[in-house]
């Protein structure tokens, strides 16, 4: 199963979105429906795997660490599947 295909219908609240430098001032990203829509789905099936490889035994600080740095980068992303798309190509050793 693709991460880019699942399905949630969960309510769970997004992350704030952080402000970003525009010029040197502070600017509000203004996401999407369908961006905030893949933001949610994306962030949810992160922190759904992250619980599955708890309950198999497999946490860790780093994992943690690694699992909340990957979804505050989907969460301030304009883009939050190109976001997904790079992690996966660098983590296989592509670019």
């Amino acid at each position: 199963m693709n991460i880019l295909d699942m399905d949630s219908s969960a309510g769970e609240q997004l992350l704030p979105l952080a402000p970003r430098l525009v010029n040197g001032a502070a600017k509000e990203p203004i996401p999407s429906d369908r961006s905030e829509s893949d933001t949610t789905r994306i962030i949810l099936h992160l922190k759904q795997k992250h619980a599955e490889a708890d309950a198999a035994g497999l946490s860790s600080p780093e994992l943690g660490a690694f699992q909340n740095l990957i979804i505050s980068l989907v969460a301030e992303a304009d883009n939050p599947k190109a976001v997904i798309a790079y992690v996966a190509a660098l983590l296989v050793g592509g670019s």
